[in-house]
């Protein structure tokens, strides 16, 4: 019961901002045009939490001025707007003061908007509200569990950077001696509204014994 689990950005080229360190700043000015350098404020760039393992790493990333120099005059001024749904660690958490999100993708995001020299904002959505967040203009990109399906490819472009799988999840000690798919049969399966754990789930269990949990992350 394997299948990939991927990560997707709506927004391709912004993946090439994830390389090289340094300081916290850009002057909005830096693209080589000394009036508006003078008119304008200089850009604080969020810092990584604390709690984040990759802190010392994303907040020693410095803008990219060529990078910075090309991005939208609304990114620079509205800056990234990211959705995520957090609760699926270690890709996606929530620090322990239970509101700022943590872990690999917010990191990646926080990375991104640092080097293009931009604010960052991560906003925690319902999966399937996800995709027509990106397509109606609320959402910069999706940066979440998300799988590369033929069907999605159909409505946003996917940077695959993560490969995983699916496993069954069951009770501690595994009492009703579950291995497999083929021991489903007879058995209630919980899985994602509208992933891919849904579509594994149909293809080995009988129809009648179908349910859904509550929207999570796939």
């Amino acid at each position: 019961m394997n299948t990939r689990i991927l990560t997707m950005l709506a927004v391709g080229g912004l993946l090439t901002a994830t390389a090289a360190c340094g300081a916290q700043s850009l002057d909005a000015g830096d693209s080589g045009d000394s009036g508006a350098a003078a008119s304008a404020p200089a850009v604080v760039l969020d810092q990584a939490p604390a709690e984040e393992k990759a802190a010392d790493v994303i907040n020693a990333i410095t803008p990219d001025q060529e990078l910075a120099a090309k991005a939208p005059a609304s990114l620079k001024s509205g800056g990234l707007k990211v959705v995520s749904s957090i609760g699926y660690p270690p890709m996606e958490l929530y620090a322990s003061d239970g509101k700022t999100p943590i872990g690999f993708d917010p990191a990646l995001a926080r990375a991104i908007a640092r080097k293009l020299g931009v604010k960052v904002t991560i906003t925690d959505e319902e999966f399937n509200s996800q995709i027509p967040g990106v397509l109606t203009g609320r959402y910069d990109f999706v940066i979440s569990s998300m799988s590369d399906t033929p069907e999605r490819q159909g409505q946003v472009t996917f940077v695959d950077y993560v490969q995983a799988g699916a496993a069954l999840l069951v009770k501690k000690g595994n009492p009703a001696g579950i291995t497999g798919p083929g021991d489903l049969c007879g058995k209630t399966v919980s899985v994602v509204d509208n992933g891919s754990s849904m579509e594994l789930a149909r293809a080995t269990t009988p129809p009648a014994r179908r349910t859904a949990s509550p929207p999570r992350t796939s």
